[in-house]
Formats: C-alpha cells, sequence, structure tokens
C-alpha cells in the first residue's frame, strides 16, 4: 500500500485491506475514472474536516475508503445513465465517455479505430468534445479529424540541444622538447584548476539555490570524512546512515539518496533545524557535507549502542531493568522539554524508538527529526507513513503537528518498553483472526478503538503515564514539563535496580 500512496484515489478498498489484485480492482480504477470525466476533478480533493475546517489526510481518507464511507463522487449534471453504470461493480466499454478535448498521439491513433454509435445501436457509444484551433494552438497542439468533428493532439515538445564548447589548441611548431613539457605541466595544472573552481562553485551554487548559504561554517573537507562503506548503519526510502570517520573521531553520516525537490527540501530543513540545537540530550551536530547536488549528509556523534528500537527486539525485557528504562525516558523527556520551550517550541514530528539513540557512556539522545516544508505537514507525514504506529490521531486524520503530538509518540514509546514489541504488530480482526491490513488499523487509531498495549508485568505507575500520553484528545495529554515531574517520580520508585545496559565499554 506504501507504494501506491501516490496513487491511493484509485486503488481498490479490497487493496487497501491487503486483498491480492484481481480484476476487479481494475474495473473499480475504471469507475473511478468515470468520476473524473464527470467532475473534471481528483477525487476526494479539497474534502476537510467539517468540525475544524482541516483537510483530511490521504491516511484518513483510505481508512474511510477501507470502511466503505467514502468513495468517488460525480456531477449532478452528468447523465443519469452514465452514473447509474459507474455506480455498478462492472462495466462495458459501451459506457466509456471522453470528454476531454485533448489528446495524446497514441490516444487519437486508439479513437480512430472506434465509431460512434449510430442510430441503430452499432458501434460504440464515444463522444469527443469539439476543439477549436484556439484551444489547440494554446497548448502548441494540431487540430486533427475525428468522427465528423475535430480534436486537439498534443504532439512531444521539441527537445532543446545543449551546445558545448570545447576549447582546443592548434598544433604550430615546436621550438623545443623542454617547451611542450612545460605547456603540457601547465594543461594539467589549468585543468586541475578549473575542476577544483567547477566543484566550489557546484558547492556554492547549491548552497545557495538551497538557501544554506548560512551552513557554510559547518561544511566539512570531504577530504577529512572518511566514510566506512562496507554495511551501512541504516537504510530507509530517502536516506542512508554510514559510519565514517573525521579527524580520526567515529562519527555517523546520514545522506541524503533521492533528487526528489520535496525530499531535499526536507532534509536541508532538518540540516537547518539541527544547526540550532544544542542539548545534551539532543545528538550533537558535527557539520554537514556536499559536493553540489550529490553527498549531502549531516554528521553527527556516534552513538555506539545504536537505536531504542534495535535495542529492545534484541533484549528481553529482565536483561532490560526499570531503573535504565526510566532513564531512557528521562532523557527523552529532557530532549523534549528543551524542544519544547524554545521559542517558538520545535516540534520532534518523527519521534519514535528508532529515533532513540544510546551510548555507552553518553547515555539517551534525540534524533532524525521530521520538519515541515512548503509542501505542508501533508508532505511530512507522508514521508513517514512507515511510522505510522506512533502517529497521534490527529496527525492520521489531518496532519495536524503540534507539542502533543510529540507526547503521544512518547507514550507509544512507554509501551515499547514494556512488551519490547512495535505496537499492533499482532492485531487481528476477531471473526477471521487475520492480521489487519494498515488501513484498518489506522482507522481505528483514529477512533481510539486501538491503541497501543502495555504489557502486564509493568509496573502500574509505567503505565498509567504512558496511558495519558495516549490520550485521544490532544488537550487531555500531558506537556514535556509535567512528565518531568511523573519521571522523578518513577526514578524515586525504580531507579534503584541495578543497571545492565551502560555498564560496558564503548565499541570502537
Amino acid at each position: 500500500m506504501t507504494d501506491s500512496l501516490g496513487t491511493y484515489q484509485w486503488t481498490a478498498p479490497e487493496l487497501f485491506a491487503g486483498a491480492q489484485a484481481t480484476v476487479a480492482a481494475d474495473v473499480y480504477s475504471f469507475g473511478v475514472l468515470l468520476a473524473e470525466l464527470s467532475t473534471h476533478s481528483i477525487p476526494y480533493a479539497g474534502l476537510v474536516n467539517p468540525e475544524t475546517g482541516r483537510p483530511w489526510t490521504q491516511l484518513y481518507i483510505m481508512s474511510q475508503v477501507v470502511a466503505g464511507t467514502l468513495k468517488p463522487s460525480f456531477d449532478a449534471t452528468s447523465p443519469s445513465w452514465f452514473r447509474n453504470r459507474s455506480d455498478r461493480t462492472s462495466f462495458r466499454l459501451g459506457a466509456c465517455l471522453t470528454c476531454s478535448c485533448l489528446a495524446q498521439r497514441a490516444t487519437y491513433e486508439a479513437l480512430q479505430k472506434l465509431q460512434p454509435m449510430d442510430s441503430t445501436g452499432n458501434g460504440y457509444n464515444v463522444s469527443v468534445v469539439q476543439s477549436t484551433s484556439t484551444d489547440c494552438n494554446t497548448t502548441r497542439g494540431t487540430l486533427l479529424p475525428l468522427w465528423n468533428t475535430s480534436v486537439c493532439v498534443v504532439l512531444p515538445a521539441a527537445i532543446e540541444s545543449t551546445s558545448i564548447t570545447i576549447l582546443f589548441i592548434e598544433n604550430g611548431t615546436l621550438l623545443a622538447a623542454c617547451l611542450g613539457a612545460v605547456v603540457a605541466c601547465a594543461i594539467v595544472t589549468l585543468v586541475f584548476v578549473l575542476i577544483r573552481r567547477h566543484k566550489v562553485r557546484a558547492d556554492e551554487a547549491f548552497a545557495t539555490a538551497m538557501g544554506i548559504t548560512d551552513l557554510a561554517l559547518y561544511k566539512l573537507s570531504s577530504q577529512e570524512l572518511l566514510l566506512d562503506r562496507r554495511i551501512p548503519l541504516h537504510t530507509s526510502n530517502d536516506v542512508t546512515l554510514w559510519r565514517a570517520t573525521f579527524r580520526g573521531t567515529l562519527v555517523a553520516v546520514k545522506r541524503l539518496t533521492t533528487q526528489q525537490p520535496s525530499a531535499i527540501a526536507a532534509f536541508v530543513g532538518a540540516m537547518q533545524l539541527v544547526a540550532k540545537l544544542e542539548s545534551p540530550h539532543v545528538v550533537r551536530l558535527v557539520g554537514f557535507s556536499w559536493t553540489g547536488r550529490k553527498d549531502v549528509g549531516i554528521v553527527t556523534e556516534y552513538m555506539d549502542l545504536g537505536d531504542l528500537q534495535r535495542h529492545l527486539s534484541s533484549h528481553v525485557p529482565e536483561a532490560f531493568p526499570w531503573g535504565e528504562k526510566v532513564l531512557v525516558l528521562q532523557s527523552i523527556v529532557f530532549g523534549l522539554v528543551y524542544l519544547h520551550t524554545m521559542s517558538p517550541p520545535v516540534l520532534h514530528r518523527n519521534l519514535k524508538s528508532s529515533k532513540v539513540l544510546l551510548d555507552t557512556l553518553k547515555g539517551t539522545k534525540l534524533t532524525g527529526f521530521g520538519v515541515a516544508t512548503d509542501g505542508s505537514d501533508e508532505d511530512t507525514m507522508t514521508r513517514s507513513l512507515g511510522s505510522y504506529q506512533w502517529m497521534a490521531p490527529e496527525v492520521i486524520k489531518e496532519a495536524h503537528y503540534s507539542t502533543a503530538s510529540d507526547i503521544y509518540a512518547f507514550g507509544v514509546i512507554v509501551s515499547e518498553l514494556t512488551t519490547h514489541k512495535v505496537p499492533y504488530e499482532n492485531v487481528v480482526t476477531t471473526k477471521t483472526k487475520q492480521h489487519q491490513s494498515q488501513a484498518q488499523i489506522l482507522s481505528k487509531i483514529v477512533t481510539g478503538e486501538v491503541t497501543p498495549t502495555f504489557d502486564a508485568k509493568a509496573p502500574e505507575s509505567v503505565v498509567r503515564m504512558g496511558r495519558a500520553c495516549l490520550a485521544l484528545d490532544p488537550a487531555a495529554r500531558p506537556t514535556a514539563l509535567e512528565l518531568t515531574v511523573e519521571v522523578d517520580r518513577l526514578l524515586a520508585e525504580l531507579g534503584t535496580e541495578k543497571s545492565r545496559v551502560f555498564d560496558h565499554q564503548a565499541v570502537a
């Protein structure tokens, strides 16, 4: 389903629920196309929550499609036979209505093979909106005949060639062998200087284009930053995390692996954010790296125990006593207090157990901040679809991020510390006992039907704090400052358990 997020409007409900693709799913997509032909707009565009006026998110819309409470609409002025046939579960080619006045060459050739329905009912019920030469000229198309009328065929735009100027030296009289050697050395030197100047200019151009010229002070020398490319520490759709050394010190390098504008904007936004942060509870910035638009990276201190999610999955609860777990919680809370009390408040937006790093000597620190871009919070949420377990209901429904949504994510982490498992991995349908799909779980998170669970053996005070953070109403959740008091109480209650996590040597 994640792969189809950008085309969710045309995806059949059963595919969201985890079913295999069938002919019926294609027919559903065809029905959505009919709806578009009726309204001339993409389905679900402009839907808002009537209570708040905020747009509904893609995730919430998908959950409503699965539930059957939402489907594409048809314009009231469309012919009744068209609307009725579109509402059926199966369609025939005879119900196809082409009402676009533009066509690509392949479409035009296909339409020529069809014939309009005549008075006896033979042929296909296909009509075309006539195009005028004036309309066609504005699209740089060609007006071509079709069925006693005309249609504008859009032709591919001519590809402009790029001129390349080649600098060469004409042969001349050879005065001396040594002169040739000198010239050769001069050319090599010139080429080196030009390459170097081009690299510097490319770096400067990228910094100017992305608005990060103020970060040049943090730019590290690529010669001094040496990546260990054997095995990455972590990979995702947009970034890869590598271990590296900078001037002999072990560091972590997060490299951007895509050239998509929205991903670049988000990554640059994260660069600008982390440059402003300085806290013992936030991973320390070492610097940045980039070569033009390539190898854009954020270099931070290295945390030798990795992330909390991996640590929990690789340790049984008995090997991670609550005395240590509460210290982890305290560091997370202190990090949130630091962020939320800044002016204006800084939201983490992507808080989850894999964004909490552990170190033998440095303890627990936050990393992996999500950043709002010009693409709005919807883009941030879309990029974080794989992290839906930590999303607050209001984020799923309206992409509404706030300090309260960070607190909800903290509550999910509290749940993980009790179970050592990622939430919802065992959620099944009562009747069929089959695992529920992501879309089904999302719809139930929004309504509060499902919430992260807590282990029955967990301390009652921990469970109480976690559930308070998971309140459906954002206003009912505690603030980060209030959580500092709760964590202090937990330390007094549970902090006497012997440490077993941070008592070994750091990994070199």
